[in-house]
């Protein structure tokens, strides 16, 4: 009885290879990125020790892009845009317009990277928060007339929450990834 109850807990995985977006299963997919951002906007916002918000949306913007259909990406980019904007103080439409962009660049050049590498996924996070950095900076930039109001704090929470991102994105990822290929 005990080995049996060992025997199906092997089966099963761990609780992070069982997160992950199913083939052909778009309410799933849809779920998963409603559970992500709850986990992202309730769970880890709420953290009191800096306030660093961690991106959990953007390693699944990247996975749809480089393993489903340009429509079905789009769709999911559109989706997470569109949780993204209704609980940011953002104008409509910022998100939308980053996240497409960033859709369509992965679907145009998914089929010229090898995605069995580590590195590739590594690059791709790494560009993919550099650009939604550079598009929170630039957008702060604009509301923020003084430079001034970027201290050392503010910018060690940008560089904080930008690591903090890529490394728990490639996490997800590489788990995501190796329960695809198995």
């Amino acid at each position: 009885m005990a080995q049996e109850h060992s025997t199906s807990r092997k089966q099963k995985g761990n609780w992070l290879s069982q997160l992950r977006p199913r083939p052909g299963s778009w309410a799933s997919d849809a779920l998963l990125y409603f559970l992500l951002f709850f986990i992202q906007d309730t769970l880890l916002g709420g953290i009191p020790f800096a306030g660093v918000q961690v991106d959990l949306v953007s390693p699944c913007i990247v996975y749809f892009c480089a393993f489903r259909t340009m429509g079905r990406a789009l769709c999911m980019a559109l989706l997470a845009a569109y949780m993204i904007e209704t609980h940011s103080a953002t104008p409509m439409g910022l998100y939308f317009s980053v996240y497409m962009g960033l859709a369509v660049i992965l679907q145009a050049t998914r089929h010229h990277l090898s995605w069995q590498h580590f590195t590739t996924w590594v690059v791709t996070l790494f560009c993919t928060e550099l650009v939604i950095f550079l598009f929170q900076f630039i957008l702060l930039q604009s509301y923020e007339l003084e430079l001034s109001s970027f201290s050392l704090s503010f910018w060690g929470e940008f560089i904080c929450k930008f690591f903090l991102s890529i490394l728990i994105g490639t996490v997800l990822l590489s788990q995501w990834v190796q329960t695809q290929k198995g």
